[in-house]
């Protein structure tokens, strides 16, 4: 009678080491994934910029778009250039009268990023990928027969939209606009968005938009 209830004791002292083998293990996966997360979000705005800057720079490598339609060369500096110019100042004021009435009535504002250093290769990352919308965008006007400067100037718009549409399909994001910390950057992201692409319609210079997109994020 001992032996048996001696064996019992066993018995259930070997199910409790395997339980607290089981907890360990899922407490074991569960620090992982959390130090997973962690880094990824620490190291987030970096792999944001490459993230974006990728498949532009292999559509460029590989030929498939070429910088002209890009907006990189072969460029009028001289009329439409001053014409880009002056859109992006005066774009600048609205976007700052928006940021400073944006402010006035949300008190809260996020403390700077660590990673504010990284503006000009955020602003030129999200710009490539941005004209590289534009120009699918035309490609797809042109094959249903658009002609070309028609198809240039509809396809920029079509590409805005393109962008819209993905972010508004993004749950992500949807959750980062409705956040009071990131509601103003991603509220900037959508006007400069539209900005750029009216200076890209005007001006056709990608480098001046990515001034202004520089601009913009340090001051708005």
């Amino acid at each position: 009678m001992r032996n048996e209830e001696q064996g019992t004791l066993n018995e259930e002292q070997g199910t409790l080491n395997e339980e607290q083998g089981t907890l360990n293990s899922v407490a074991g996966i569960q620090h992982f994934s959390f130090s997973i997360q962690r880094s990824l979000s620490a190291w987030w705005p970096l792999l944001r910029i490459l993230g974006l800057a990728l498949p532009p720079y292999l559509a460029l490598q590989s030929g498939l778009v070429s910088a002209r339609a890009m907006g990189l060369a072969e460029l009028d500096w001289i009329q439409r250039f001053g014409q880009g110019l002056a859109v992006s100042g005066a774009l600048v004021l609205l976007l700052l009268a928006a940021s400073w009435q944006f402010r006035h009535v949300n008190a809260a504002d996020p403390a700077p990023s660590p990673w504010r250093l990284l503006l000009p290769l955020e602003a030129a990352a999200a710009q490539l990928m941005w004209a590289l919308l534009r120009v699918a965008g035309a490609w797809f006007l042109r094959d249903r027969g658009m002609g070309v400067l028609e198809a240039a100037y509809a396809g920029a718009w079509l590409g805005l939209i393109l962008l819209y549409v993905a972010w508004a399909v993004d749950p992500v994001w949807r959750a980062r606009l409705r956040h009071p910390a990131s509601q103003r950057r991603e509220l900037v992201a959508i006007a400069l968005a539209l900005a750029t692409t009216v200076v890209f319609l005007v001006s056709g210079n990608l480098w001046l938009c990515w001034v202004l997109h520089m601009i913009v994020l340090a001051i708005v």
